[in-house]
């Protein structure tokens, strides 16, 4: 069986602000990180800069969740 495609793939990538313990991955070890910080108003964690650390940021933690770099 041959499979043959042609075209283009878009990549997605993980937001940089996602690792949060900076090792060049958006991981289980920054999930950790980010469910300390949970309804707390630390900024690094934050990401939609509503001022509080709740289930939207979470949303976009999930995004980068396993996505590269850029």
């Amino acid at each position: 069986v041959s499979l043959f495609l042609q075209g283009t793939a878009a990549v997605v990538l993980a937001d940089p602000k996602t690792d949060f313990n900076a090792d060049n991955r958006v991981d289980f070890g920054d999930f950790l990180l980010f469910v300390q910080a949970y309804e707390t108003t630390d900024p690094v964690f934050d990401l939609n800069d509503t001022g509080q650390v709740d289930f939207g940021d979470f949303l976009l933690f999930l995004k980068s969740y396993s996505r590269p770099l850029p």
